[in-house]
């Protein structure tokens, strides 16, 4: 007779399978209470890990399962309660960057590309949630992370942080050009043209890495099409936003927000189209 152990499973390994359960849900079925149930679990999971354990490691999936946990009450409309695992996220990442330099020149690239990648959805929870004072300090935060650091991963975060003041700032400068205040804004854009064409080059270099990178890309791609769009340089951002949709293009299958991401894009085109038309009945009028 042949006898079996059974084997107690590695919490590291149940976390992880967690973690990558929550990641496929969030991209096939989001906005659905399984979606955030698996998202709660694997930040569950990621917790009891770091109480049992504690090291660098079980910090790192823990940010990173809060961060998920954080995006999938807002996918599901219950930012409302985003407060909770979204100050545990920045709690988490604020021990992360205190562990910066105890490491090598490698991890703390990692460990600032990482922390900067959650605040999208951070920033957005302290909205959702009612504290929008608070997204400066986070912002700050992540440009003192990014100043202190070098790498791949670091130049990656500078150009998220970099993508940030973008959409405001069109929508700012596209009001002061319907005012008829175009002169006193006119070279604020061309620079917001310049920081968004140097922040989508680098984004590119990660767009194949998964659906998050990809959609970063063609949202700075998209943003400096619309900071064209208000310079009057009509073709120019054509252009921005067509290849914004060749980049999402191979993605929008995966799942019903990047599919919804890349229709919004394609009307956005559209748009320009009917705008160029009429340029150019205009010129041969």
């Amino acid at each position: 007779m042949r006898w079996w152990r059974r084997s107690t499973p590695d919490p590291s390994a149940v976390a992880d399978g967690l973690r990558d359960r929550a990641d496929h849900l969030a991209l096939t079925r989001p906005e659905t209470p399984e979606a955030l149930a698996a998202a709660r679990d694997a930040a569950a999971a990621a917790a009891e890990l770091v109480r049992t354990v504690g090291d660098l490691a079980g910090r790192r999936r823990l940010a990173r399962a809060l961060w998920r946990e954080t995006s999938a009450l807002l996918l599901c409309g219950r930012g409302h309660e985003t407060e909770g695992p979204a100050r545990r996220c920045w709690e988490t990442c604020t021990l992360l960057l205190t562990a910066r330099g105890l490491g090598d020149a490698a991890q703390d690239d990692e460990l600032t590309g990482e922390v900067v990648g959650y605040l999208g959805v951070l920033t957005a929870a302290c909205h959702a949630y009612g504290r929008p004072e608070d997204v400066p300090r986070l912002l700050a935060a992540g440009e003192a992370a990014v100043a202190r650091s070098a790498g791949p991963r670091t130049e990656q975060a500078r150009a998220r942080l970099d993508v940030f003041p973008l959409a405001p700032a069109a929508d700012a400068y596209a009001a002061a050009r319907i005012a008829g205040q175009w002169p006193l804004v006119a070279l604020e854009t061309t620079r917001a043209v310049v920081v968004g064409k140097r922040a989508a080059e680098t984004l590119r270099r990660h767009a194949h890495e998964g659906p998050t990178e990809v959609v970063e890309f063609a949202r700075a791609l998209q943003l400096v099409s619309r900071l064209l769009c208000v310079s009057d340089r009509i073709e120019e951002s054509a252009s921005a936003l067509d290849e914004a949709i060749t980049a999402m293009s191979g993605w929008a299958r995966r799942g019903p927000s990047l599919a919804a991401f890349l229709q919004g894009l394609r009307a956005e085109r559209a748009g320009l189209d009917a705008l160029l038309a009429h340029r150019a009945r205009r010129g041969g009028a």
